[in-house]
Order: structure tokens, then C-alpha cells, then sequence
């Protein structure tokens, strides 16, 4: 059965840290001792976003193509990179058969719980961030901690650098 442990952290002027237990069809046990219903579903959005029922997660440190954005092979044929990292998202959290742990650190503009999450556990799990960007289907943003993912995703032609691409925060901006 899959499980997801948030670690979500309390604004930023508090040093309480709660840890959190999800099951898909139980409720939520935070172990300090409150209790939160999370519901029954979760789902990805997009190449960065996750959604668990009233829980909205935006992955920390990456931007990944939006669902309408193309873009193109070296031989410039057009794409659909954003559906190919939303698809890609969701099969790396469906193929392994472990926790989901993601760590909440604050809030985007958007009011999204930004979080860093991992397959298995903070300490020796997966890094799903970083899974992304290597693959080449995320790119680092908001942040050093990627960078050098970035890079290398970029020197091996991976994804998105195999062909040609507008960052995702430009795209946006090109959508305005």
C-alpha cells in the first residue's frame, strides 16, 4: 500500500515541527498529537506539483515545463515536454513501491506547500526533484541545490537539452 510521510514545519518565527502519517484511506496522525484528515487520493498536476486531496505541493527547487508547453528535438520537431514530465512524475512516485516522504518548508505565491520529497525517506530516499532534472524534464530554480543536476542533464542531451526549449518561468511569461 503506498504511504506518504510529510514533515511539515510551522511558519518561519516557530521551531515546532510536526511529523505526518498518511495512508491512503485513513486519516492523517500528526504525532504531536493533532489529528488531520487528508482524504483518500493524491495526484500530480504537473512535473511539479502534487496534489493531496486538499494539500497542494509544489516541488522546492525545480520548474518544470507547464502541461501546454512544447518543446523542441534537435531536429525541431515539437514535443509535448510538460505532459512528458507530468507523466514522468507520476510514474516515478507509482513504480516505487515505498513511502513518499516530502518535507514542508513554507508557502509559494500561490498559497502551494512547498516541499522536498523523496522516495523511502529524508535521510537515504530518493530524491524525486532531482530525478526530474536529470532526466532533463525540470530545471533548478529558486535555488543552488540542483544546479549541478542541471548541468548535467544539460551535457548529456537529456530531455528537454536535446533539443531546444524555453525555461518554464520564461514560457509563462511569454503566455501573458
Amino acid at each position: 500500500m503506498f504511504l506518504l510521510l510529510c514533515l511539515l514545519s510551522a511558519p518561519a518565527w516557530s521551531e515546532n515541527v510536526a511529523s505526518v502519517e498518511v495512508s491512503l484511506g485513513q486519516s492523517v496522525r500528526v504525532i504531536d498529537g493533532t489529528t488531520i484528515h487528508i482524504g483518500q487520493s493524491w495526484r500530480v498536476v504537473d512535473g511539479d506539483t502534487i496534489h493531496i486531496d486538499s494539500y497542494k505541493i509544489r516541488l522546492k527547487g525545480i520548474d518544470a515545463p507547464e502541461k501546454k508547453q512544447s518543446c523542441q528535438t534537435a531536429g525541431g520537431d515539437d514535443w509535448a515536454c510538460g505532459v512528458m514530465a507530468r507523466d514522468t512524475l507520476l510514474a516515478i512516485l507509482e513504480s516505487h513501491h515505498q513511502e513518499l516522504v516530502c518535507q514542508i518548508t513554507g508557502k509559494d505565491y500561490y498559497k502551494r506547500d512547498l516541499g522536498s520529497c523523496y522516495i523511502g525517506s529524508l535521510e537515504t530516499g530518493i530524491d524525486v526533484q532531482r530525478m526530474l532534472i536529470r532526466a532533463g524534464l525540470a530545471v533548478a530554480e529558486y535555488g543552488n541545490q540542483y544546479k549541478s543536476d542541471e548541468r548535467y542533464a544539460a551535457k548529456q542531451m537529456r530531455g528537454m537539452w536535446a533539443g531546444k526549449f524555453l525555461r518554464p518561468k520564461e514560457w509563462r511569461q511569454a503566455q501573458k
